[in-house]
């Protein structure tokens, strides 16, 4: 669906570039991005979004999970260490 939303975009226009009287166009020589490129421009900035909502912190810190290196330790089995009180 994004991907096609897309496409129409890259290849009629948005309503935002209507309203502003605008276009996007390539720099080199002024044409369109064309339905291919229009849809995988709409999928990346898409996901861009997505991952930047995912990734970002409320703030607050979860101490409870921390990365653990496979090779050792308590991946292995190993009791683990306390963590320091402050």
């Amino acid at each position: 669906m994004i991907f096609l939303y897309g496409g129409i975009a890259g290849t009629v226009g948005t309503l935002g570039e209507a309203a502003t009287r605008m276009r996007v166009v390539n720099i080199d020589d002024g044409s369109v991005p064309g339905f291919l490129t229009g849809g995988l421009r709409a999928v990346g900035w898409f996901l861009f979004v997505l991952f930047t909502v995912m990734l970002s912190d409320t703030g607050a810190a979860d101490t409870r999970f921390v990365a653990v290196r496979r090779n050792t330790g308590v991946f292995q089995g190993q009791e683990p260490v306390p963590a320091a009180k402050p």
